[in-house]
């Protein structure tokens, strides 16, 4: 990115890896998938009300003066016309790659909901909260579900959206209760805002009153898209006046740095559709990624050094929750590139079939692989040392120690479709 970033801000980023923070999303965050606006929807209001195209003023003063000249009906179904059907971009897509404490969105639109039934490995399952009888799905475990907190209404939630000043007020007072859980969500981690602007009111006025109420103990993250000129204004009331911390990346330049820089949690169960939950052992050196390529394909990479022959590495994929009875399948394969430029050995030490006490390890060939390239390498699971068939797998672990290689020899492989057949 084109800007230091302030070391809280470094903290704030690391903790969405842990599932720590509440993505809290504004109209700014729907454009990269079509949506207007909101200049461009206060736009197309005061058109419809027949007044001057370049009468200035935000989103929500527009639905205000549009519901004192028509129905609240007419109202809704003009913006359900303008959002029903959007479809996610993808940095929408991303989302469901990370684990959240929450997700709260002032937009009346469904791009989250269809981001995450799009994608079927999402690291959480979305419960949305659309009014206060949803309220209680809150407790759902957070390491399985997360809350996605609409506290203005949806176009779903046909005809209760709170649209206009008045409709925003109005909300407050009856959503209060969910108001009320999104507040201590600020307390809970950091709470990331973005597409907002300061022509949002309402959201400038909450953060003001949340930071004097609450000062150092929540951490804020405001992420917007401004020109040069405004930049450098805006940088300053924020970090200065309003204590939040401040980021010039937009929407899809935030998610895209994260999901370079960080590891999704998806990608385990995506690597491994029977299992989930990776992490890594290693007593060298390493670098550990998991993305998807340009096709969509996840695949996981890894780059280390062994120091001394009794150093290992190693990628854990672990079962969800109970071990998997493998009695039933035959073979485990996967696909393997090396790169031309790692200087590769003959054999990468194992492929671990793990229980509850039990081992079974299998020595993997190389020699035939084509550098640069995916290639699959099947193995029956009856040539596994000490036979393998009554195993309850806990996990699957590649490993990779000094006994095969060259020690202070650095090497990197890429990993992925892994199955169980």
């Amino acid at each position: 990115m084109p800007e230091d970033i302030s070391e809280n801000t470094i903290d704030i980023i690391k903790k969405i890896e842990t599932g720590e923070c509440t993505l809290f999303l504004g109209a700014g965050a729907s454009v990269s998938a079509g949506a207007p606006t909101g200049d461009a929807l206060s736009a197309l209001i005061i058109k419809k009300l027949r007044h001057r195209g370049d009468w200035a003023m935000s989103v929500d003063q527009a639905f205000s003066f549009f519901l004192a000249h028509h129905n609240l009906l007419t109202v809704e179904k003009f913006i359900q016309e303008k959002l029903t059907d959007l479809s996610p971009s993808k940095v929408h897509e991303m989302i469901p790659w990370f684990k959240w404490r929450a997700l709260v969105t002032t937009n009346y639109d469904q791009l989250l909901e269809k981001a995450f039934a799009n994608e079927l490995g999402a690291a959480q399952r979305l419960i949305p909260i659309v009014n206060e009888n949803d309220l209680p799905k809150v407790g759902y475990p957070l390491e399985e579900c997360v809350p996605l907190l609409k506290p203005h209404g949806c176009i779903s939630d046909f005809p209760r959206m709170s649209l206009g000043i008045e409709g925003i007020h109005e909300a407050k007072k009856r959503r209060r209760l969910m108001f009320s859980y999104i507040e201590m969500l600020h307390l809970a981690g950091p709470v990331i805002y973005i597409g907002y602007s300061l022509r949002d009111s309402h959201i400038l006025d909450m953060i003001c009153e949340l930071k004097d109420r609450l000062g150092n103990r929540t951490d804020m993250l405001f992420v917007t898209k401004q020109d040069t000129s405004r930049k450098a204004i805006e940088r300053q009331w924020f970090e200065r006046t309003l204590r939040v911390e401040y980021l010039d990346w937009g929407f899809e330049g935030f998610m895209t740095y994260i999901s370079e820089k960080l590891r999704p949690a998806i990608g385990p169960s995506k690597i491994v559709p029977q299992l989930a939950s990776c992490r890594i052992i290693t007593f060298g050196n390493i670098s550990y990624k998991i993305g998807r390529d340009a096709d969509g394909e996840w695949e996981c990479w890894i780059d280390y050094t062994i120091k001394q022959r009794d150093d290992y590495v190693g990628i854990i994929l672990q079962t969800k929750k109970d071990s998997l009875d493998i009695s039933e399948y035959r073979e485990v394969s996967f696909e393997l590139n090396i790169p031309s430029s790692s200087p590769q050995k003959d054999a990468i030490e194992a492929i671990k079939l793990e229980g509850y006490n039990r081992v079974h390890s299998h020595k993997i060939d190389i020699r035939n692989l084509t550098r640069d390239k995916w290639e699959r390498i099947t193995l029956n699971l009856d040539k596994f040392k000490g036979g393998v068939r009554a195993l309850h797998l806990r996990q699957v672990v590649f490993t990779d120690n000094g006994n095969l290689g060259l020690v202070k020899q650095g090497y990197k492989v890429g990993i992925r479709k892994v199955s169980l057949q």
